[in-house]
């Protein structure tokens, strides 16, 4: 399946953004604290509830809960964020990474499902974004290394789906894969995800160097890195 139309929104979302507030969070994080934010969301969502500060879990920080809906606020990383941490010069991000996993959800790739983001202006023609998902019953991958042959084959199968429809995704890493004990290993986080012209073997390359510097990180059992080294360039089966 082909997703070139990513210019199209495959949910609808509201015809006006509406604003909302949070609420207050603990002290130790004030990112989102009794500000509004402008919000697109799939219908039947709610931001209504009491929202929870979800723990670290190997290097993944500031997630958020309302009942089954998790907020991430978009932080950056590397060296950037000693100067700018949280502030981006468009929502475009935030709505880029909607498509983009929006259109993987649908095409039936194994992803959280997303249920949108929202922003709010800080001035000097900056934003802070979020983006929501659904909580998926799904434990971390780097919490039990442990794959059986099924999660082994849809690991491999969901890294060359990817690179067979030429998505390239940064951030994917150890820290974004899930494990789920009904719908297998499900891949996550699609920030800086984008169509990309390169071709399969090379995406593929670029994707087992970064898992495996993410992997080294964790210091994951070298059988487990063994898997991903191994992974040659074959069609996935549709």
């Amino acid at each position: 399946m082909s997703l070139s139309d990513l210019h199209i929104p495959v949910f609808p979302m509201e015809s006006t953004l509406k604003p909302r507030v949070l609420g207050e969070l603990e002290k130790k994080d004030s990112t989102l604290q009794g500000f509004t934010w402008h919000t697109f969301l799939l219908e039947g969502a709610s931001l209504i509830g009491t929202l929870e500060a979800m723990d670290n879990a190997y290097g993944r920080s500031s997630l958020y809960r309302i009942q089954e809906l998790i907020i991430r606020p978009y932080l950056r990383g590397g060296a950037l964020r000693f100067f700018n941490k949280d502030c981006y010069t468009s929502p475009e991000r935030f709505r880029n990474e909607w498509l983009i996993h929006s259109a993987l959800y649908r095409a039936g790739f194994p992803t959280t499902k997303p249920m949108g983001y929202g922003y709010r202006s800080v001035g000097m023609g900056l934003y802070k974004g979020l983006y929501f998902s659904e909580r998926a019953q799904a434990m971390p991958w780097p919490s039990n290394w442990i794959l059986d042959k099924d999660e082994i084959n849809g690991l491999v199968k969901n890294l060359l789906t990817l690179c067979k429809w030429g998505i390239w995704s940064p951030d994917l890493n150890a820290t974004n894969i899930l494990k789920d004990p009904s719908l297998g290993i499900l891949f996550m986080d699609w920030d800086l995800a984008r169509v990309s012209t390169l071709k399969p073997q090379y995406l593929l390359d670029r994707y087992k160097n970064r898992l495996l510097r993410s992997l080294e990180k964790l210091e994951a059992p070298l059988g487990i890195r063994s898997i991903i080294n191994n992974i040659s360039w074959t069609d996935p089966h549709d």
